[in-house]
């Protein structure tokens, strides 16, 4: 079993600032109407506008690519706001559970894994052609 060292620098704590502070704004959260859009091919998903993205270094080769929104999301009958990330690396493995929660705590989430309190998935897990990526989702409080 390797190692996985992350090593988050001055530079991405400033990326991770920005995506997270254009995230946040009431304007650039998305509406459960955007992302049934986006799910339907209809507009692009946020992983694709730069807004959202940051690019994490590690102490090797790889790079871990972030993507954080926020997302409308029902809880039973109420809606509510959840922070959303997620996480892909460079060779297209999934992000081990200790990287996904070093970037956790940097992008403000009040929970690490494992909890009861983040909804968690793999995305692209039956898609061998495709990067995997974990997501993580939390709801605001």
């Amino acid at each position: 079993m390797s190692v996985i060292l992350l090593s988050i620098d001055d530079n991405d704590k400033s990326e991770i600032k920005r995506v997270v502070n254009y995230a946040i704004r009431e304007e650039n959260r998305l509406s459960r109407s955007i992302l049934e859009q986006t799910f339907e091919g209809i507009i692009n998903p946020p992983g694709d506008d730069p807004n959202y993205v940051c690019v994490v270094s590690k102490l090797s080769h790889l790079q871990y690519k972030c993507v954080f929104t926020i997302d409308e999301v029902l809880v039973g009958q109420n809606p509510n706001w959840a922070r959303h990330i997620s996480v892909s690396c460079s060779d297209g493995n999934l992000p081990n559970v200790h990287v996904i929660n070093i970037l956790l705590k940097e992008f403000e989430f009040n929970n690490i894994l494992p909890s009861k309190d983040v909804a968690i998935w793999i995305e692209n897990e039956n898609k061998p052609e495709l990067p995997k990526a974990g997501n993580v989702m939390e709801i605001l409080e």
